[in-house]
């Protein structure tokens, strides 16, 4: 009889390691991702900018959207499917709740922030605060000042 490596139990399992990471990539794609929070693009614009984030599935309502200072806050709710513990064996649809948080480099001007939503594309255009301009300030010498 030839001796057979990957038969002796002296020897350790060559294949061991191959076995290891297939467990976890089985538990990985079996584990349904929640939570998630949407993929955004940020556009500069002279005046602002524009954010686009990609929420398919969601109604206007589910989305809240807040701006304080210079940092934009978008949330909502993916909605749960039905029976997804029973039907699903791998799903990468995002569900429960999201929080994303932008910091922005520049104040945003609460008033003028236009939100519009189309196909599961939200647009939030931001504009910057007005500039305050800057006043002039008259150096005085002792012999300017009055008394």
């Amino acid at each position: 009889m030839l001796w057979n490596p990957f038969n002796d139990p002296r020897l350790p399992d060559p294949f061991r390691t191959i076995r290891v990471l297939q467990g976890g990539l089985d538990q990985l794609l079996a584990t349904p991702t929640t939570g998630t929070t949407p993929p955004i693009t940020v556009y500069s614009k002279d005046d602002g900018c524009l954010v686009r984030a990609l929420v398919p599935g969601l109604a206007p309502n589910d989305i809240e959207l807040e701006v304080d200072g210079d940092e934009l806050s978008i949330a909502g709710h993916w909605p749960d499917e039905p029976d997804a513990e029973v039907l699903a064996r791998h799903s990468e649809r995002p569900s429960g709740r999201f929080v994303r948080n932008l910091r922005l480099p520049f104040e945003v001007d609460a008033s003028r922030v236009v939100a519009r939503m189309e196909r599961g594309v939200l647009e939030i255009e931001l504009f910057r605060t007005p500039e305050k301009k800057a006043h002039r300030i008259e150096v005085q010498t002792d012999s300017s000042r009055s008394h």
